[in-house]
């Protein structure tokens, strides 16, 4: 179930938040139309990371949510004229 959709506070953004089961997956969506300069997830930068993070703590904490429910996944999305390439790496950030 999708609980937020670009989703942004003082801190920083989370693309998507979805609950399954008792977990919550906050998700950094990359997107890129080839792989011929890196893979989408490379585009993802130690600040962004760090932005990232602190959005997802705020999150947590403005819900009183305990963080150990709680994953950081990337979905990597490579379009190619009409061919997509997609791929969930979960709890990889």
């Amino acid at each position: 179930k999708i609980i937020e959709r670009n989703w942004r506070c003082k801190l920083g953004e989370i693309d998507l938040i979805i609950k399954k089961d008792l977990e919550l997956r906050f998700i950094e969506v990359k997107t890129r139309s080839s792989s011929n300069f890196g893979y989408p997830e490379q585009a993802l930068t130690e600040t962004k990371k760090r932005h990232f993070f602190n959005a997802i703590e705020y999150f947590l904490s403005k819900n009183k949510i305990h963080d150990n429910q709680a994953h950081a996944d990337i979905l990597a999305i490579i379009i190619n004229h009409q061919e997509f390439d997609i791929r969930w790496l979960p709890d990889c950030i």
